[in-house]
């Protein structure tokens, strides 16, 4: 409840009035990762995630989605190389695969995009770099 608490303040406060001024606004996280992590991860119920997307000021969809997808071993392999894994990244694998296996789901999805992020940082930001021109060129 507390996390759609918190989305619902940042898309009244922050999001909507941003939209309504001609920016652009980029997200790190949104509903489509409340399904992953909380129905795919958790178990908790799609109706009961739904119920709560109800209390939103208005449901914005994301004009696009780009993940980076990694293989969670290898993401916890780079995690510690810089740092202590936190509360959430000590969660078993079999977690973090559920959550992988249904953002690879959902990228079926139009205006959806998969980057293979055990690739160079330099080849992932080519593709994201293309990946945004092509929809601002479509867009704009």
């Amino acid at each position: 409840m507390l996390l759609y608490a918190s989305r619902i303040q940042i898309v009244k406060n922050v999001i909507i009035p941003k939209l309504q001024n001609d920016f652009i606004v980029v997200s790190d996280r949104y509903n489509i990762s409340t399904l992953a992590y909380q129905v795919s991860g958790r178990g908790i119920k799609k109706k009961f995630i739904k119920y709560l997307e109800l209390f939103l000021p208005k449901i914005l969809k994301p004009s696009i989605i780009i993940y980076l997808d990694i293989h969670p071993k290898e993401a916890v392999k780079r995690i510690i190389k810089a740092r202590k894994l936190d509360k959430i990244e000590k969660n078993s694998f079999l977690f973090f695969n559920k959550i992988r296996n249904s953002y690879i789901k959902l990228s079926k999805k139009e205006n959806f995009f998969l980057i293979d992020a055990q690739q160079s940082i330099k080849k992932i930001d080519k593709e994201i770099q293309k990946i945004l021109t092509n929809w601002y060129e479509k867009y704009t």
